[in-house]
């Protein structure tokens, strides 16, 4: 972790020297305008995607460390980047209050979906493929159908914005985390809040499942680190 407070003031050269100092090798990707906030592998890692500040993803040749190509589309920042389980579509959430379906080899928008009525924090594919999730300061999650871009769920028992979601590995359980200091565990098919979970004194931030599906962690912004084991 870097802790250096100055590292905003010049972060191109604080990166060349943290990598310096551990001997990592590293290479600067350079096309972004603005501050990027979301990255993400394609499945067979040959692609990398990045979209932040200046409303644009970015795809990446992983082996030529090279632009492959840039999506538009977004009116607002892109906060959240997750690939399709078969790596065909990526989908984008945005500031704009909407998240946008592509096509990873034509860049093509295959589906734009709105029913949210504030801006994006976090989107995640379901395991199979067929679903979307996604969540913002509207308090909301939505689970999305990826053939007809309608909704499925519309899941409400946050406070606060959501700003993390994920889905289990079997795809029966999305975890969903905020500013309410919650982390809520829903069943996919049938939408209902299953589980609360409380521990952490400030913001969740991040949330993440264990391969096996049995842990489940979580990041805030109380410095705290909390894995929790998880069954149905």
């Amino acid at each position: 972790c870097i802790r250096d407070s100055s590292f905003f003031a010049n972060p191109l050269e604080k990166i060349r020297q943290y990598f310096k100092k551990s001997d990592v090798p590293y290479t600067l990707l350079k096309g972004h305008r603005n501050v990027v906030f979301a990255v993400a592998f394609s499945p067979d890692s040959r692609i990398l995607a990045s979209g932040g500040a200046d409303d644009h993803i970015i795809l990446w040749d992983v082996a030529s460390r090279t632009i492959r190509q840039t999506f538009s589309g977004h009116g607002d920042t892109i906060s959240s980047i997750a690939f399709s389980p078969d790596g065909k579509t990526i989908a984008s959430a945005s500031y704009d209050d909407t998240v946008i379906l592509w096509d990873v080899v034509t860049g093509e928008k295959r589906r734009i979906l709105k029913g949210h009525k504030d801006s994006l924090k976090s989107v995640a594919f379901s395991p199979d493929g067929m679903s979307v999730a996604s969540a913002g300061r509207d308090n909301t999650i939505i689970i999305w159908d990826t053939e007809s871009g309608k909704p499925v769920h519309r899941l409400s028992g946050h406070s606060g914005c959501v700003n993390a979601v994920a889905f289990s590995p079997d795809g029966k359980t999305l975890a969903s985390g905020g500013r309410d200091l919650i982390i809520n565990l829903w069943d996919t098919r049938t939408g209902k809040l299953v589980k609360s979970l409380t521990g952490h004194t400030a913001w969740v931030l991040s949330i993440a499942f264990s391969p096996d599906g049995k842990t489940l962690a979580s990041g805030g912004a109380d410095n705290v680190i909390r894995p929790v084991s998880y069954t149905h």
